[in-house]
């Protein structure tokens, strides 16, 4: 993916080249680019956009924004060494329902905890993506676990009613 930044802004997108295939392989119906090797590789992202979709519609719309959410804590504990589709898997596993947002983005960040060090494969099923994160995912682990108890007791002391500690955590998070 080529990070696209717009000067003067926050924001940012992600573009990736792709071409269509004939359609013959249905679990790849794209070419995406392959800096590796200077080619084009198959990708399903199709498929892949479609079981998002499906997922956001059972989470209330919810899903993307707290994929969105992980993200951020993630990127604050780790930069950039974790591509947002280990994210976005880790919340897929996490969440299957409507939650309340910090519930979520808690239970998003013990899976990643937990996964970050195993094996795992994208929400497809079809890309065994636990292998890309690398001789990293030990330390990814430890960071991970650590925020993720963060999570639980924010969420723990919300529940009982210290609202303002429980924002001081979450601020820590992000």
């Amino acid at each position: 993916a080529l990070k696209m930044e717009l000067e003067g802004h926050e924001f940012h997108f992600d573009s990736v080249p792709a071409w269509d295939t004939d359609g013959t392989d249905p679990d790849r119906d794209v070419l995406i680019a392959d800096r590796d090797t200077g080619g084009w590789k198959p990708s399903n992202t199709r498929e892949l956009m479609a079981v998002i979709a499906t997922r956001n519609a059972a989470t209330n719309k919810r899903f993307i924004h707290w994929v969105r959410m992980a993200k951020a804590a993630v990127a604050n504990i780790a930069g950039e060494d974790i591509p947002g589709l280990h994210v976005e898997t880790w919340a897929y596993h996490a969440v299957t329902g409507p939650l309340d947002d910090d519930v979520a983005l808690a239970q998003i960040l013990a899976t990643a905890a937990e996964l970050v060090g195993g094996v795992y494969y994208d929400p497809t099923g079809v890309d065994r993506i636990s292998d890309r994160v690398g001789p990293k995912a030990s330390r990814h682990q430890l960071a991970l676990k650590s925020i993720a108890q963060q999570a639980a007791e924010a969420v723990t002391i919300a529940k009982d009613g210290d609202h303002n500690e429980a924002i001081r955590i979450w601020h820590d998070i992000f």
